[in-house]
């Protein structure tokens, strides 16, 4: 009972707080100050009923105590971003703000949404000014916010439906909103109807999706992304499988990506095509083939279920595979069935002296184990170098995270044994940090750091 009334009188602060938010909504600034006073006498803590005060004491003209209730809200809590939007009115500290949360667009959507359902429109505007970003997601609330103050707000949405989709993922209700908005205000934009498509999916409305993605189509017929979608949910949801494989095969026919190669493979072979049909897509696509070792060692397995057993022996010999999760043994497993059966099969017809001689039977499987470490300065990296050069001959690379000054050292297996890669391993943790590292960190790295020596960086510091 004792921590039943203690539970209640901490959520009872929230009943006064969206009864003030209500009235602020209509402009009763007063009567929402009066139960915000009743909020906070039962929680002084509660940070969205402060906020929200300060936001009206401006409001009123009040600038003082404005002033001084964002300030202290601010000591209390650095990560309060309305609190540091609400003291950016009278102290100039975007800056701050920006650096603090400036790759951080949802934080400012959490700010604009809270403004937005206060009735807040202006701030809310001032907020997205404030973030400087152009996530697109805040480009289609600063065109809503226009809307709702009675100002055209077409070119906003123009400029969001062109921003890139990559890092874009709606999430809130209020989301919803923005993108009905934007679609039905801007008959161009295909990225609202795919967002919208996507929002709705993950909150299991799969008709919704479905035909948002549809409509996305017909807006732009080569929008990749609508089109996997649309795959997917036609195969998934709907068990249309001619026309998911429809949707994949123009997907991958607009956007040449790795992972939809997959994907449609995955397609393929859900829906019993022949080996034959499977390898021939995967001769089309060489170079998204190679990009995914998952579909290299998929070739390789079809490869030994039509007999070409010594192409398939030959194709995993001159690839290097890097480790990869939940396909550790697949790789192991096929290596050694693959020579099993072309050793049956010679032994059948009467070939058994050539089994000796298979190309590829050594004992070691062509697999590259890749280590990354951290180190916060280059003295290590120097000292460390004079250790590891004379008996380390692998591949690696120095990049450098230009935000944090840290150095990252990707170090490969290559030609070592296991045992030699694992004292190497050993020697770099006594100076570094052991970092997890995966198939697409590479690619990140060289997209988001700095490469300071390309493949033998570890003999190169050590000549400096």
């Amino acid at each position: 009972d004792t921590i039943r009334a203690i539970e209640g009188e901490m959520y009872s602060c929230f009943s006064p707080e969206e009864l003030a938010t209500l009235d602020c909504r209509k402009g009763e600034y007063t009567d929402a100050l009066e139960k915000l006073e009743v909020s906070l006498g039962l929680n002084a803590g509660h940070s969205r009923a402060l906020n929200l005060k300060t936001a009206i004491l401006r409001r009123l003209g009040r600038d003082e105590e404005a002033k001084n209730l964002a300030a202290a809200s601010v000591s209390a809590d650095l990560l309060d971003l309305l609190a540091r939007v609400e003291l950016n009115h009278y102290e100039d500290n975007s800056n701050a703000i920006r650096e603090m949360f400036g790759q951080k667009p949802e934080n400012y959507l959490d700010v604009v949404c809270d403004y937005l359902e206060a009735g807040l429109t202006e701030d809310a505007l001032y907020v997205i000014e404030l973030s400087g970003s152009h996530y697109p997601l805040l480009h289609y609330y600063r065109g809503y916010c226009r809307h709702l103050l009675g100002q055209d707000g077409s070119e906003e949405l123009a400029f969001a439906a062109s921003l890139d989709t990559g890092l874009c993922f709606p999430a809130r209700l209020e989301d919803i909103a923005v993108l009905k908005y934007a679609i039905a205000n801007n008959p161009a934009d295909a990225n609202a109807c795919y967002y919208l498509g996507d929002l709705y999916y993950d909150r299991f409305r799969y008709d919704d999706a479905v035909e948002l993605w549809e409509q996305c189509i017909s807006r732009d017929s080569t929008h990749a992304k609508a089109l996997r979608n649309l795959a997917l949910a036609y195969f998934d949801k709907r068990g249309d499988a001619a026309s998911a494989r429809v949707c994949m095969e123009r997907a991958l026919e607009y956007r040449k990506d790795p992972r939809l190669l997959f994907e449609y493979q995955q397609l393929l072979k859900n829906t019993n095509v022949s080996v034959a049909e499977r390898l021939e897509v995967y001769g089309r696509y060489p170079e998204l083939l190679a990009q995914r070792d998952d579909c290299y060692l998929d070739r390789i397995v079809l490869l030994c279920q039509q007999g070409r057993y010594v192409e398939a022996i030959h194709a995993a010999k001159i690839k290097r595979f890097h480790i990869y999760e939940g396909g550790e043994g697949n790789l192991t497993k096929q290596h050694a069935w693959m020579h099993v059966l072309y050793a049956n099969e010679l032994a059948a017809a009467g070939k058994a002296a050539e089994q000796g001689g298979i190309p590829g039977s050594e004992r070691d499987i062509p697999v590259d184990i890749t280590k990354m470490f951290v180190f916060h300065n280059m003295d290590d990296l120097f000292r460390l170098t004079h250790i590891l050069t004379p008996f380390y001959h692998g591949k690696n690379y120095l990049y450098k995270n230009p935000k944090t000054g840290e150095y990252y050292l990707v170090v490969s297996k290559s030609q070592h044994t296991p045992e030699e890669f694992n004292k190497v391993c050993n020697i770099l943790t006594e100076y570094g940090s052991q970092d997890h590292f995966s198939v697409g960190s590479q690619a990140y790295f060289e997209e988001h750091y700095q490469l300071l020596i390309p493949e033998n960086a570890l003999e190169v510091l050590s000549k400096v």
